[in-house]
Formats: C-alpha cells, structure tokens, sequence
C-alpha cells in the first residue's frame, strides 16, 4: 500500500494516538492475526462470530508494528469493551510485547471498520491508478481472472484476492495495490440495495463491467427488477469520462445503458454488439473457442476452461482489454485459463 504516517492515520480515521511514534510509517495493513507478516498495522474488527480484539496480543506477538482499537487501555486489559480491568496490566502488554519494527503504535478509533474504510478512501484518492469495478449476478469472479491475465501483458495490475469483495474486503484490496500498480481491479459484491453505491464511494470506479443479472439474492431483494437496480448502482457511479461495458444479450442492457453517463460499449452473441462472439465451438472437453469479432477485426479465441458460459465472460474482458489498446494478438494470447501467470486475485506485473 502506499505509506501513510502514523499521525496521518489519525487524522483520516478521526482517532486518537495512545502510543507510537507519529512519524512512523504504516505499510501494510491484516485484519487476520493468522496471516498476519511481521510489520503489518493490525485492525480489530468485530465481526458475527468473533471479535478482532480477542487476537490484538497475538498479532503483537507474530510481528504487528501496532493496532486499531475501539477500545480503551483498561478495556484492552479486560478483554471486554465497556469493562474496564487493570490499566497496568495493558500497559505491562505493551512493554513486554514490541513489534519488529520498534515501539509499539496504538491508535483508539470508535469504529474500527469505518476507520478501515476511511483509510481505504484516503489511499484511492492518492493514487493515480485507473480503477475498474466489476458486478453481476454471476460471472463476476471469471470475468476479473480473464481480464486481469490480458491487462498484465501490458499494465501493472492489482485484483481482487481471494472473495474480498464486500465492505471489508474492498477496502484490503485497494489497500494491498501500491505505488507502482496502473490498473485496480476490484469485484463488488451486493446484497442488497445500496450496497454498491457504498463500495463505489470508496473505490470511485474509472470504468465497470456488469456481466450478467439473474435471480441471485431473491430472498433479500424480492424481484430481478430490484436486483438489476441494486447492480446498476456500479453503472451509475462512473462519471461522465469514464466506461461502462454491458451485456447486450441481458434483458437488462437497455435499463443499464439508460444509467450509464460515461461511454457505453456492449458485447455479447447479439448481432448489435459491439464487441461479439460467433462460431462458437465447444471441444471433447467443453472448452469453448470462438471467433472474437470488434468492428471490422477479428481473431480466433480458445478457452481453456469449460463451459460455454465462459463465452460471455470473455467477452466482457475483451471488450474492456480492447478500450485500453490491448491489441487483438494479446487478447488472443491471453491467460484464458485463469491459471496462468497474471490469473486470479492479486498482482499481475506488465512488460
């Protein structure tokens, strides 16, 4: 991530130093005391089955440089927010227990998730690289591993890692890219209305790709109609410079074009989309290939997934490849297994 100073982190999550030096530097952020690497700034985050601050001693001890709290010295030492214990015995903590990289840092927020998206927030507005949100009923997580592996021929790229696509994990996505990164990839998670609009307003998408929208989260929203809505949201949130690129064989393209206040490029198996697939193949193995079609250029596509599915999903990262001058050749080129050098989560580095 890019450095930020201890006094810094203060000041952008409204909370308050209670030790640690101000000019040092927060480089890396965990909110698992398990995975945790020596020098990472621990957030206690409390969550339906656990809470952060049962761990705060043992991502000390695995190396922590310091941590966010919610809580007090006395509570710190009680274990319990709201029951104050013995102050000396936190202190006693501290003392005995340093980080790696010198005094301990204790910052004391009132909220540490909102302190973890506010410093999420700070950090995307001092970075310079584009940003390229991605929602969908499905095909969402395919869609970033295919266009994560043709964007890494030419750009460097951070992506989504693992499943972080919620309000916890967007902000440890753009919170793990760093200085050197040129394009952010980010999946965006909804489940329910207003969801996305809240991810948006950290991430502020440059551009965004909606794959499909089905009858996911039926139970929470009640109808498609309030599904297209709710994942709309993302379209809605890139600004009148930036791209939006849509499915055109959704039943659902016509709502989301009307959204749209950026560019809109569509792709898909209609006749009318801009960037298209025909002679669609499956081989023994289902795996599909086909002809790439994009004005008046063309170039054969073969998957090495299975699925025809998997079609749609290309397409979409083609198209958006496509809009950032990955040439044809690369795009055919590219990692459409979703294993190769530059696939999944996490950093793919350019040439």
């Amino acid at each position: 991530m890019i450095p930020i100073k201890l006094e810094d982190l203060a000041r952008i999550t409204e909370g308050r130093v209670l030790r640690g030096d101000l000019s040092q530097l927060i480089l890396s952020i965990s909110t698992d005391s398990r995975t945790l690497q020596p020098g990472d700034l621990y957030v206690s985050l409390r969550g339906e089955r656990f809470d952060g601050h049962d761990f705060i001693w043992e991502a000390v001890s695995r190396g922590a440089m310091g941590f966010l709290t919610s809580r007090s010295y006395a509570e710190l030492s009680s274990g319990q927010k709201g029951v104050p214990g013995d102050e000396s015995a936190a202190q006693s903590n501290i003392s005995s227990t340093r980080s790696q990289k010198g005094d301990l840092a204790i910052i004391q927020v009132r909220d540490c998730l909102a302190a973890l998206q506010a410093l999420a927030r700070e950090v995307r507005n001092r970075s310079s690289y584009r940003t390229i949100g991605l929602t969908g009923s499905t095909g969402k997580t395919s869609t970033k591993d295919f266009l994560k592996s043709i964007l890494a021929k030419r750009f460097k790229v951070w992506a989504t890692p693992k499943s972080y696509n919620n309000e916890v994990g967007l902000p440890l996505t753009i919170l793990g890219a760093d200085s050197q990164d040129e394009i952010l990839i980010a999946e965006l998670g909804m489940r329910g209305e207003g969801q996305i609009a809240q991810l948006c307003e950290i991430l502020r998408p440059d551009m965004g790709i909606v794959t499909r929208i089905g009858p996911v989260h039926l139970e929470t929203l009640g109808s498609e109609d309030r599904i297209a809505r709710a994942e709309g949201e993302l379209v809605e949130a890139i600004p009148e410079t930036g791209l939006v690129v849509l499915n055109r064989d959704d039943r659902w393209f016509p709502s989301m074009a009307d959204k749209a206040r950026g560019r809109v490029v569509s792709y898909g198996m209609d006749s009318e989309a801009e960037v298209r697939a025909t002679d669609i193949k499956l081989d023994a193995e289902a795996r599909p290939s086909f002809q790439l079609v994009s004005g008046d250029r063309r170039t054969l596509v073969k998957l090495q997934v299975m699925g025809e599915h998997n079609v749609a999903n290309a397409l979409a990262a083609a198209a958006l490849a496509d809009e950032l001058g990955v040439s044809m050749e690369e795009i055919k080129g590219g990692g459409w297994g979703g294993r190769g050098p530059g696939s999944g989560g996490g950093r793919g580095a350019g040439c």
